[in-house]
C-alpha cells in the first residue's frame, strides 16, 4: 500500500505516480512484479511515450498551494474567461492538453473539463458536475487515445482524442 500516492500511468512494467509531499512534477516508478521503486531508465517504456503505447494515463493534480496552479490559472482565465479555484488536473499528450478544474457559481463549485490541441484550439469543453460541495482528484483518464470521464456522477463518457 502506498499512502498519499497519486497514480499517473500504468504500463506493462510499472506504475507511475507521485506522493503529495514530492516536489511538483516529480514522478516515481514502481515495478509491477516486485512492487519496489525502480529507476525509470531501466524501463523499456519511457513516460514521453505512454500515449503511443496505450498506457493508462492519469492527470497531475495541482492544488492552490502548488506553484504550477497559478500558471494554469492564468492560462485558463485567458482561454475560457473563468477563474479556477481549489485545484486543477492537468495532462499533456503529444497532440493535446487536457485540464479539469473548478470555478464558483452562486457559492457552489462547478467542475469543468477542457481539451485543447497543441495549437491552442478548443477540442472539447464540458461541465462534469454542478453544485458540488468539494474538490476531487483524478477527474479523468486517458486510455488507448480515448479521454474517459464521468459527467454528473452518472454518465460515463469516452471521447476519441484526435491523432
Amino acid at each position: 500500500q502506498l499512502d498519499d500516492f497519486h497514480l499517473h500511468a500504468i504500463t506493462r512494467e510499472a506504475v507511475v505516480g507521485w506522493y503529495l509531499q514530492d516536489e511538483p512534477g516529480t514522478l516515481r516508478y514502481y515495478d509491477l512484479q516486485s512492487g519496489e521503486e525502480c529507476n525509470p531508465k531501466t524501463l523499456s517504456l519511457q513516460v514521453e511515450h505512454l500515449a503511443e503505447n496505450n498506457a493508462v494515463q492519469f492527470p497531475l493534480h495541482y492544488t492552490e498551494e502548488s506553484g504550477y496552479f497559478d500558471t494554469y490559472k492564468r492560462y485558463l482565465r485567458h482561454s475560457i474567461q473563468t477563474e479556477p479555484k481549489g485545484a486543477i488536473d492537468y495532462l499533456q499528450l503529444p497532440r493535446a492538453v487536457i485540464m479539469s478544474g473548478y470555478f464558483t457559481v452562486a457559492q457552489k463549485l462547478e467542475n469543468f473539463l477542457l481539451m485543447l490541441s497543441t495549437e491552442g484550439e478548443t477540442l472539447l469543453y464540458d461541465t462534469l458536475g454542478q453544485e458540488l460541495s468539494g474538490l476531487a482528484a483524478d477527474t479523468f483518464l486517458v486510455c488507448q487515445q480515448t479521454l474517459i470521464y464521468v459527467k454528473n456522477r452518472n454518465e460515463l463518457i469516452g471521447y476519441a482524442i484526435p491523432q
